[in-house]
């Protein structure tokens, strides 16, 4: 039969195990709502940027492109291919027109030799404005060119941006795990610490430890009172 002393300390010891339980209980939830969390923000965290590859993609890439098709852009594309070609025929030919020299024209008049210049430059403006015209639709094979160019930037930027994209969602159940694990701690000793006690405590007021121990000291001082004073 338990006595009073051994039924106070198996409460104690029952308290105190419950206590252990329930220390390591709310550190095994702290922990797991702190791993949740920290998944939970890598997550939002990779959404962010995500849409930043995907804004870059559009906006480097195809709106930039789509930018440059526009007619007004395309006009002004042609117009730039045009005044180059103009200044590349006008170097080939030559800045001056061709005098009356090597023509021979000794003793003539100086009007006639001023309406022989005169032709020969016309004849060389012509020429130079027929060979002006006869470039200009080969500018639009510049600007198509052109066109190409563009198109191909941004096919390239919009796949690069994919596989940031592809890399970022590879790579997120990694960093959810990593940041799972950073954001745990490790448990305290004060949960098993307690449990031990209390099993302990209980154990030994159940097996009449607690009961012997008190008897025993109980009956120290009868036997030293019953004790011979002399031999």
């Amino acid at each position: 039969m338990c006595t009073g002393i051994e039924i106070a300390i198996m409460a104690a010891g029952a308290a105190a195990a419950a206590g252990g339980t329930l220390v390591e209980r709310n550190e095994q939830q702290n922990n797991a709502a702190a791993a949740a969390s920290a998944r939970n923000r890598e997550l939002l965290a990779s959404r962010q940027r995500l849409r930043g590859y995907e804004d870059k993609s559009r906006q480097e890439g195809v709106q930039k492109a789509l930018d440059k098709f526009s007619e007004e852009n395309q006009a002004k594309t042609q117009d730039e291919a045009i005044k180059r070609r103009d200044v590349a025929i006008t170097e080939a030919i030559g800045q001056q027109a061709p005098g009356v020299e090597g023509i021979p024209l000794e003793g003539a008049p100086e009007i006639i030799k001023g309406q022989v210049g005169q032709r020969l430059r016309d004849v060389f403006n012509t020429a130079t404005q027929h060979a002006k015209l006869a470039a200009k639709p080969l500018t639009w094979q510049d600007t198509l060119m052109g066109n190409n160019v563009d198109l191909t930037e941004a096919g390239r930027l919009v796949d690069t941006y994919n596989g940031f994209s592809r890399q970022e969602a590879a790579m997120l159940p990694s960093q959810q795990d990593f940041a799972a694990y950073s954001a745990q701690k490790s448990p305290t000793i004060w949960g098993p610490l307690l449990k031990t006690a209390g099993s302990a405590m209980m154990s030994g007021a159940g097996g009449g430890y607690f009961a012997g121990k008190a008897a025993a000291n109980a009956a120290a001082p009868t036997l030293l009172t019953t004790m011979p004073t002399s031999l």
